[in-house]
């Protein structure tokens, strides 16, 4: 009997010490917020890292900030966890919205071009909430949304007057990319990319009209033919060109090139001019 009273204690004291007391338990972060799409909270007493639920994804980090690398609407929780205690309840859960970063877009078009001419290629799932302009009324007839590709009709762009339009595609609570089309009746080769971009460290492409004409080249900042390439109506400036150029010139912001374009006996100069980009 002795031997049995004396295996109940020791089951006992076994399963009482294989117990996490309550004094083990880590608290549950608090403060948890967020600033556009850097989420934070405050630290937890012991943990060593924290398990941050994203849309349902769990991810460990050692931090209390975190970047979220998403957008559309986030519910986000977090819990803190550490060696030899017993992971904390999740936080409160934190629901907002981060919009999409999108640049403003500008584009050249004359009435005496005859395509449709491409604005944008949205992310996949983006969808058109609507599109206005302060001096026109545009109606999905105007324009095509198709593979995640925004495209405005010709026979809409010949109709606007000759001047500058303003548009705002708006995504709903994802934000809105900003639209500038001028609109001219130019005969002659133009540009239709906007002349000014932002170096993002990738090759630059822009698109020409040219009505039948050519591309003469391009000239200026000891640009050679083997910094660009010409293909039918698209003229593109290699990363490699560009980045040697900033190496080489740490204190110029802008890189500026002409670019040549001839329609038989008549010719249309112009500049590209790419920004520096600037590290926040």
């Amino acid at each position: 009997m002795k031997k049995i009273l004396l295996l109940i204690i020791l089951i006992v004291t076994l399963i009482s010490c294989t117990k996490t007391p309550e004094d083990k338990v880590l608290s549950t972060p608090t403060n948890l917020s967020h600033q556009q799409n850097i989420i934070s909270f405050d630290a937890v007493s012991h943990a060593t890292s924290y398990i941050v639920d994203i849309n349902g994804e769990e991810i460990e980090i050692t931090s209390t900030t975190y970047i979220i690398e998403l957008f559309g609407e986030i519910i986000v929780k977090v819990k803190a966890r550490a060696e030899g205690y017993q992971d904390s309840s999740y936080s409160n859960e934190l629901v907002f919205s981060i919009p999409l970063s999108l640049p403003d877009v500008r584009y050249n078009y004359s009435i005496h071009s005859s395509f449709d001419l491409f604005i944008y290629s949205f992310q996949t799932g983006i969808a058109i909430e609507n599109i206005t302009s302060t001096t026109t009324s545009i109606s999905t007839n105007d324009y095509t949304f198709i593979n995640d590709q925004l495209i405005f009709k010709s026979t809409y762009l010949k109709s606007l007057d000759r001047k500058l339009h303003e548009f705002v595609i708006s995504l709903g609570t994802l934000g809105q990319l900003n639209l500038a089309i001028l609109i001219t009746e130019t005969q002659l080769p133009y540009l239709i990319s906007n002349n000014t971009v932002d170096f993002d460290s990738n090759d630059i492409t822009f698109i020409v009209e040219l009505f039948g004409g050519t591309i003469v080249g391009l000239s200026g900042n000891s640009i050679t033919s083997s910094d660009y390439t010409l293909s039918g109506s698209s003229i593109t400036l290699h990363s490699t060109f560009i980045n040697q150029y900033f190496s080489t010139h740490p204190n110029e912001t802008t890189l500026s090139i002409k670019y040549d374009l001839r329609l038989g006996d008549s010719y249309v100069f112009g500049y590209l001019f790419i920004k520096k980009q600037v590290l926040s």
